[in-house]
């Protein structure tokens, strides 16, 4: 039995920083009061594009995708050094934002950018959001989910139906967990018709018209000689998700970069430190047993591996 892409794609999934532009309640308290820095303002760049060099060099021949993530990304100082390089030597680059920054920035920098992933926040986000977003739909490959938090319910509504006047993006709506301590999540309780408006628009609003095949590849399931493309969710969802003692090809085929630098082959349990970007080298070359009883994060699901 194995699970591979037909792509082969390499995974790069980057936190830049430990710090938000927004406040809302829901969210954990280190946001508010994080880091926006690896080591330095001054010293990030060069180590930075010293790491990138390091790493293309083992990677240049594959099919690279790099999610970058926060805190909000887009204020770290190490932001645009990254997407200068993953645009130079064609990488295809990931932003999950809240799309803060200023409309100018956005021309300047979203033809740099592969995909953008806009969160809606109803206690921050200004309605001006919906400006920025209709100019990138044509620029890039864009979703935008909206945070149905039920203290601010139409307000939230109505962003959501704006929304779906915009065809060329992916819009969902979320239900609002209570991020604590370590994401330890509880869910806002909503009422009877909030459940059912939830129920109702549980799918995904696809765009009309894809800017860019994302070229990703397929990831397939293997077993006796029968194949299944993997939904990665509904897998997780449906605890399909068990690959306890199963050979991962993490750190081959995916890296797991945190705020502090440590370059980890994952997320989960499994995991082991590679290096810092400062002192990294090489790439691990050989595969990782897995000691999870599930596979939580819906990107690992999808690593390369297989059972014995």
């Amino acid at each position: 039995m194995k699970i591979y892409n037909t792509s082969d794609p390499f995974v790069i999934n980057w936190d830049l920083n430990s710090l938000c532009t927004y406040n809302c309640s829901y969210c954990p308290s280190y946001l508010h009061l994080g880091n926006n820095f690896i080591y330095g303002k001054e010293e990030d760049v060069g180590i930075i594009e010293d790491f990138c060099n390091n790493l293309n060099s083992q990677i240049s021949e594959r099919n690279v995708h790099i999610f970058l993530n926060g805190g909000e990304p887009t204020i770290a100082p190490s932001f645009e050094t990254i997407i200068n390089f993953g645009h130079k030597v064609g990488w295809k680059i990931y932003v999950n934002t809240n799309a803060s920054r200023s409309m100018r920035w956005w021309h300047e920098n979203v033809s740099k950018i592969f995909g953008v992933n806009v969160s809606y926040h109803p206690e921050e986000a200004p309605d001006s959001i919906i400006e920025k977003i209709d100019y990138m739909q044509d620029k890039t490959n864009l979703s935008v989910f909206v945070l149905m938090y039920p203290l601010l319910w139409e307000k939230a509504i109505d962003m959501y139906n704006k929304l779906l006047s915009i065809k060329n993006i992916r819009v969902s709506a979320r239900r609002v967990f209570k991020r604590e301590s370590n994401q330890i999540a509880d869910s806002y309780s909503y009422n009877k018709s909030q459940k059912k408006w939830l129920f109702d628009h549980s799918d995904v609003r696809i765009a009309e018209n894809i800017y860019k095949n994302t070229g990703f590849g397929q990831v397939i399931y293997e077993n006796k000689g029968k194949e299944e493309i993997i939904d990665p969710v509904e897998w997780v969802n449906t605890r399909k998700n068990s690959f306890k003692g199963w050979d991962c090809n993490i750190g081959v085929d995916y890296i797991n970069i945190i705020f502090n630098g440590d370059v980890q082959t994952a997320t989960c349990n499994s995991r082991k430190k590679i290096s810092t970007i400062k002192e990294f080298t090489v790439l691990p070359t050989t595969s990782t047993i897995c000691k999870e009883t599930l596979c939580m994060c819906t990107a690992e699901v999808q690593v390369p591996k297989h059972r014995h």
